[in-house]
Order: structure tokens, then sequence, then C-alpha cells
């Protein structure tokens, strides 16, 4: 079995959220797993290859990553224009997954990965960026007679059985696919679209759309038609609606998400897919490689950023994108409150009052507060605006507790990256966050969408920390949940089964 990952990200090189991190490790699950007779219901063992096909951004340094040109000078009919594309293929780190970058200095190859700092579809060039995209991967997927089709050990040439499409960056492609038979070629590859984040939909408006591409540039027909609310394009909606099969990543948000409170608008159409027997959710997964385990060195850790060195003071982690949908703002308001409670017999930590560690970059608004709490309270707030790795691995492994307050949330990694650290998550009941965190035994849970309940949540998670004969023992509990991709990637290897029986 021969699976293509189409995507906007991919961990190491090209991340910006989860969705990197599931492409960077869902393919190299797939690819290391032993699938044997009996796990298939009694098929024939089949042998995985994996391969992940992304834009080659700017920030991408081929030579640094070994990257080989393929192709040279691809044409791709755009509009009324021929764009030329150059492929590079390399291999995913640690790995033998294949990666393929498509290369354009006009619509790929400038700039970051997203155009807007919440990484939403808020440009005409983000929608520009990824349907050309969609349309350079059709296009290399029809001439499977060029160097873009490697052979099998048989030297017998080989196809994509399965196109795995994520969000709505591949939206057009799924729709492309399912419309047209790829040229040159005598097969038909079926396609699984995951959804990541539904709000984030490349939605945008019809007439600009068709002044770039020509009146309905790739002959859509019926939902490319029928979704047009005010005249847009979706190219979310897209993909639901001509996949063969739709997944997202997890099973309380393919829930959710057939509500009008999380559906964003598309909730009829998934409800189309689920009657169909077309919609499922899949726990996304960590990669365990990714994430090594560390010695703990908390009063390393506060001193490095300036904070009070004071291992007794509970330490509250984020990183996230800093938007609405995190609970920012849920945050935000109580760090004063918590900062203040010195040597409270209440929750006998005898430190100095709670700290705060943020990490990420979104919304301006929230930018501003974090960075006006860390230089109001310097020995007890510390925020990073942007992104840096080792430090998002230091505030894993070294804070107490870890925060994820969303408004919605589809799967979540950083609780899972926390409890693999006995690193305690506090997460508001939503999506993969409801699924993978236990109140009490893993981590702590709250309802409402408010800052009074995550504070609560927060009160409860200190009265824990005063006995710490109790904290670590939840602590030892997140430690031994394993997040691993092998039980979620076997259960993918299961829809493609399905998808390709039918």
């Amino acid at each position: 079995m021969n699976i293509l990952f189409v995507a906007s990200e991919l961990t190491p090189w090209a991340k910006v959220g989860g969705l990197g991190d599931v492409i960077g490790s869902l393919p190299k699950a797939l690819a290391l797993q032993n699938f044997s007779k009996k796990s298939l219901g009694g098929r024939a063992r089949l042998g995985m290859e994996t391969s992940v096909i992304i834009p080659r951004y700017e920030r991408i340094n081929l030579k640094r990553i070994g990257a080989k040109k393929i192709l040279k000078n691809f044409p791709v009919p755009i509009g009324r224009t021929i764009e030329h594309v150059d492929l590079y293929q390399a291999r995913l780190p640690g790995s033998k997954v294949s990666v393929y970058l498509v290369e354009s200095k006009r619509y790929l190859s400038r700039g970051e990965v997203y155009f807007e700092r919440t990484a939403f579809a808020g440009s005409f060039k983000e929608i520009q960026r990824f349907v050309f995209f969609s349309k350079a991967v059709f296009e290399l997927l029809s001439r499977t007679d060029a160097d873009f089709t490697q052979t099998n050990a048989e030297n017998h040439k080989r196809t994509f059985d399965v196109i795995h499409c994520n969000d709505w960056h591949s939206g057009a492609l799924v729709t492309m696919l399912r419309n047209y038979k790829l040229q040159f070629t005598n097969y038909k590859p079926k396609v699984v679209f995951t959804i990541h984040n539904l709000a984030n939909q490349g939605n945008w408006n019809a007439k600009e759309v068709e002044k770039w591409l020509g009146t309905n540039p790739f002959k859509l027909r019926g939902p490319f038609d029928k979704l047009r609310a005010g005249g847009n394009y979706n190219f979310m909606a897209e993909g639901i609606e001509n996949a063969d099969i739709v997944t997202t990543v997890s099973p309380t948000y393919a829930k959710e998400i057939l509500t009008k409170q999380y559906g964003a608008g598309l909730q009829n159409l998934l409800k189309k897919r689920a009657r169909q027997g077309k919609l499922a959710g899949i726990l996304n997964g960590i990669d365990h490689g990714a994430w090594p385990l560390r010695k703990r060195d908390k009063a390393g850790f506060q001193k490095e950023l300036g904070l009070e060195a004071d291992p007794q003071s509970p330490v509250f982690g984020l990183v996230a994108r800093l938007t609405y949908q995190k609970g920012i703002n849920l945050v935000a308001p109580l760090v004063p409150q918590f900062v203040k409670k010195h040597n409270s017999p209440r929750y006998s930590s005898g430190g100095a009052g709670a700290q705060f560690v943020f990490l990420g970059s979104g919304e301006t608004s929230n930018e501003k507060a974090l960075l006006a709490l860390a230089k109001k309270y310097p020995q007890n707030v510390f925020a990073k605006i942007g992104f840096n790795e080792k430090l998002a691995h230091k505030i894993y492994s070294q804070s107490d507790f870890f925060l994820v307050p969303s408004l919605f949330e589809p799967s979540g990694l950083g609780q899972m990256i926390s409890m693999r650290y006995g690193t305690v998550p506090i997460v508001r009941a939503t999506g993969g966050l409801k699924d993978s965190v236990i109140h009490k035994k893993t981590g702590f849970v709250f309802e409402k969408f408010a800052p009074q309940a995550l504070a609560s949540a927060m009160e409860e998670a200190l009265r824990v920390y005063g006995n710490q004969k109790q904290f670590k023992k939840l602590a030892a509990n997140c430690k031994r949940q394993d997040f691993s991709w092998k039980k979620s990637a076997r259960k993918y290897l299961e829809f493609y089964r399905i998808v390709l029986a039918n």
C-alpha cells in the first residue's frame, strides 16, 4: 500500500502548529508498523510506503536537508497562463519517508508558511498559494511517467493507492481527483481528507478567484456551486464533500462538528457524510522520538528565564498560537491573582506565588497582554513571542502544570506531550482534550469557557500540588499514558483498507 500525504506543514522543516507535527510523524509511524495478516482481518499482509508533498517554502534550506532536484520547469496550467515549478525530493529525518517539495517563486516559495500570523486564510494570496499548490500536485500526479514516480522492487511503475489530503490547503485537490481522471495513467486513487481545524476553511470571494483562474476554473461540480454562501468558494467544504472518507483528529471533535456550535457553518454537510458512514474521528498521537525524556531541573529552568528560582512555586506553562480559540483571554486576567498568592497556607506550597511561562504568537492584543504581565511581574511571568523549539521542550518538561483552556481543540498535542514528562495538564472539556485527559487522574478538566471556570480548575490543581505525595502520584499517572502513534496508525490503516475495498 502506497500513501501520499498532501499538506501545508511538515515538522521539522515547515511547522506552524499541530498539523505539522502530525504530518511529520504519522507517515513515519505507518511506515514502521508491522501489519500482520491477522491485524488486517485476514487479508494478505500489506507493505506500507508513505510519502509527503508540501510547498518548498523560503525557510526550507534545500542544501541543508539534502534535497535533490528531480523535475525542472514542470508546467502547471493555471487560469490562462502556464506556470513552471521545480520538484525536489528528500527524506524525512530518521525515516525512509520520501518528501517532495514543490518550488514556485511566484506562489509557494516566498515568505512564511502562512501570510497571516493567526495561520487562518485571511488574504487572497493565501488562497492563491494553496489553490496553486493543489493544481501543481494534481498535474504532478497526472504525469506518473515522469520522475515523480519511483519504481518498486520488481521495477514496475508505482502509483499512489491513497492520497491523504489535509485541511483546506488541499481541498481543491480533493475535488480535482474526484472529477478528473489523471492523465497518462490507468488508475484513480482513493482520497482521504482529514480535518485538523474546521474553523479555518479557505473561504474566499468567488468573483476574485474566478478573475484569477477563469470562470469555474476546474469545472468543479456540486458543492463548489452549492456551497457558495455569500458568493464564496470554500475549500474545506470541497474536501469534505468529495473525499472517499473524511476523518478528523479525535472522536469527540468528530461529534462536536455535527452541531451548530462547532460546525462552523458546515454541520449539515458533515451530518450528510456521517449518515453515509464516511466520517470518523481518530485521536492524534505524538512522536516519542521527537520528545526525548529529560532530567528535571526546575530551579535551573526558573533561573534561565529570570524567574525566582524557587522549586516550591508552582509553574504553569503554555505553548500555543495566541488566539481567541486557545483561551488566552481566560488565562491573562487570572495571572495577577495567582501571582499574588504568597506563602498561602491554603496550598502549603511555601513558594513565592505561582509562576507562568508563555510561548507563542498570534493576535496582537494577546501578545501585548502577555508581554505586559511579564514586565509587571518579572519574577513570576515570562513571555516569549514567536516560537523556539528548545524553549518549548523545556516548558513541557520543567513546568508543573500545562494550560490548554481552548474554546475548541480538535485534538491538541500539548497535553499529550506534557503528560509524557509528568507535567499535569489543565484543559477544557472539548475535542481531543476531553478524549485524552481524565479529571483528577491524569489532569484537571473544566467545562465552561470562562475565566472563573479555569480559575476553579487551577485552584483545585494547586490544592493537590500542596500535597506533594498526591501530586507525585498524579504526575506518575500522566507519565504512564501512551500517546504514541502506534494505535492511531493502525486505525488509519483500517480506513485506507476500507476505501480501497470500495
